[in-house]
């Protein structure tokens, strides 16, 4: 596990170190880029930390310990689908306000990050869907033991972002750049569903119920 986790990070240190000698520290396509690029790794961060970590998981465990495994899968059916109806809502609204988002981001200056740093947002932010789904995943793959699986996830999506950024990267550009983004997360989820699957994980949408929640708390 410590060997799939310190490839995947120095991916990472190769991935920004190749974005930076590209595009510098004063270029555009950089500023837009970095800009594009903050706002759904904060909201990332934030979800992880005191929506997933916080309260899925002890619950997600609690339930497990108290009516099985089963009843488990189903409380994660429910908080999934919830996360993932917000999340995409809040997608949504981040999408139209992009612009007014990137010219406070940016303060006005220099001229053409704006438009830019406009379409590379609105490409980046299905990322706070993709993450969200994710983190969840891997709650419950950590709650039943399993580590080498969510330790290989920043090894799997840096892989084609790398690939993108030394034979790609001139031809498509910087939306090509937060596009490959988008596939890596892809990935992070879509490698955790075989073992899922293996131990009994069927995901389907559910709207969770007030009672259901209140049983779920008791």
């Amino acid at each position: 596990m410590i060997i799939i986790t310190f490839a995947g990070k120095l991916l990472g240190l190769f991935r920004d170190s190749i974005i930076g000698s590209h595009y510098g520290t004063d270029s555009v396509e950089g500023a837009a880029y970095n800009i594009a690029s903050q706002l759904p790794r904060n909201f990332m961060d934030i979800m992880f930390a005191a929506v997933v970590t916080a309260n899925f998981i002890p619950v997600f465990n609690l339930v497990m310990q108290k009516r099985g495994r089963d009843a488990a899968y189903e409380t994660s059916y429910r908080f999934i689908s919830l996360i993932v109806y917000l999340s995409a809502a809040v997608t949504v609204i981040l999408m139209l306000l992009a612009r007014p988002i990137v010219s406070a981001y940016s303060g006005g200056t220099p001229d053409g990050i704006v438009p830019l740093g406009t379409t590379l947002l609105r490409v980046m932010l299905p990322l706070i869907i993709l993450s969200c789904a994710a983190f969840s995943l891997t709650g419950i793959l950590q709650s039943m033991g399993e580590f080498n699986i969510p330790a290989a996830m920043a090894l799997v999506s840096n892989v084609p972002i790398l690939v993108y950024l030394i034979f790609f990267l001139n031809k498509f550009g910087t939306i090509g750049l937060c596009a490959v983004f988008l596939l890596g997360w892809a990935l992070q989820l879509a490698i955790q569903l075989p073992f899922l699957k293996k131990n009994g994980f069927k995901f389907r949408f559910k709207f969770p119920s007030l009672s259901q929640i209140r049983k779920d708390e008791d």
